[in-house]
C-alpha cells in the first residue's frame, strides 16, 4: 500500500475512513480513473493510520450510477480529500 507524507499535512487527525463506509472522491482527488468515484471500502490499510499521509491506496467496491456494485478495485487517493466536508458516508453497522 501506498503512503507519502507531504509538507502541509495534517497530522494531528486520525484517519476518517473505516472499511464499510462509502467514500465519494472527484477525479482529480484519486488515481486512477475517470470521473467521480463512488466505493464502497473493504480494506483500510494499517499505513493509512500513519499521520500525515498524503497519498493512501484504499480497497472497496466501486458502486455505479443506478446503485450496482462493480468488481473490486484499489484507488489511490488523495488523504486530504478525505477529510472534506460530504466525501465520507458513516453506514450504520448491521445490529447498530
Amino acid at each position: 500500500m501506498t503512503a507519502a507524507a507531504g509538507p502541509g499535512a495534517d497530522r494531528s487527525t486520525p484517519f476518517p475512513v473505516r472499511v464499510g463506509d462509502l467514500i465519494r472522491i472527484p477525479e482529480s482527488e484519486y488515481c486512477y480513473g475517470v470521473g467521480e468515484l463512488l466505493m464502497r471500502i473493504t480494506v483500510v490499510p494499517a499505513s493509512a493510520h500513519v499521520p500525515g499521509l498524503e497519498w493512501v491506496e484504499l480497497a472497496g467496491v466501486p458502486i455505479g450510477h443506478r446503485g450496482r456494485e462493480g468488481d473490486p478495485r484499489s484507488a489511490l487517493v488523495r488523504a486530504s480529500a478525505l477529510r472534506r466536508p460530504g466525501r465520507v458516508i458513516r453506514l450504520p453497522r448491521p445490529g447498530s
